[in-house]
């Protein structure tokens, strides 16, 4: 005689399925990431102008730098160092015997981006960069950089790295060789030193920016042919 066995499978998963039913297990589920911190608010210090033709005769220290007379320039003046075919000087010097220091003022903390605006003698790329340090300077971790005292420096250089095409005239550079330069920060709030000293002979400055808004990620101006006039505002 057959016998029939569906009456008794189906009892069978009908009890499973009510035992999943009455279980207290839960299967978690994915949890979405949590949102992104949000960025800093836009910092209220001011940008930092300094023109060249306002520093004072004993700013310059040594005999390599010299005030040129110049129309195109912020006050009708910049610093010059003559084309005297010298070798590049690369790192900067812990200890120059020349260079030319101006003070401003700049909170702790605050990333502020760096931008000269100079000229090379005859155009010519062997003139066209300087080195550019500071007394208290830091990186963003905190860390000493770019300082006095150090081979550590704002390397800026006119020409828009190994490929840029030929200076003229004018332009804007920060301490980025074909890519953007680094911010640069100040481990203290109050006055502080820049100093400027030779990287290759030849170059003309104007003026020297340090930007914690405006000009934090773009240059007062173009790199070539420029003709930008800031005013000059020492920091608060």
């Amino acid at each position: 005689m057959a016998r029939h066995t569906l009456p008794l499978l189906l009892l069978v998963a009908s009890a499973a399925v009510g035992a999943l039913a009455c279980s207290d297990t839960r299967i978690p589920t994915a949890q979405p990431p949590p949102p992104p911190p949000p960025p800093p608010p836009p910092s209220s210090d001011p940008t930092i102008v300094l023109w060249t033709s306002q520093a004072p005769p004993s700013a310059i220290v040594g005999t390599v730098w010299q005030v040129l007379t110049d129309g195109s320039a912020a006050g009708g003046s910049g610093l010059w160092n003559p084309d005297g075919g010298k070798p590049k000087v690369a790192p900067a010097l812990a200890a120059p015997v020349s260079y030319v220091e101006m003070t401003f003022n700049a909170t702790a903390g605050v990333a502020y981006h760096l931008w000269v605006r100079l000229r090379a003698q005859n155009n010519a790329f062997s003139n066209d960069s300087v080195h550019v340090q500071f007394d208290d300077s830091v990186d963003g971790s905190g860390s000493a950089a770019m300082r006095f005292g150090t081979t550590s420096s704002a390397e800026v250089i006119l020409q828009n790295g190994p490929s840029g095409t030929a200076n003229q005239n004018w332009g804007w550079a920060d301490n980025g060789w074909g890519v953007p330069g680094v911010h640069v920060y100040f481990a203290t709030t109050g006055v502080h030193t820049l100093r400027m000293q030779q990287r290759e002979d030849g170059p003309i400055v104007d003026q020297i920016v340090l930007s914690p808004t405006t000009y934090l990620t773009t240059p007062p101006g173009p790199r070539q042919n420029d003709g930008t006039i800031l005013n000059p505002a020492p920091g608060s």
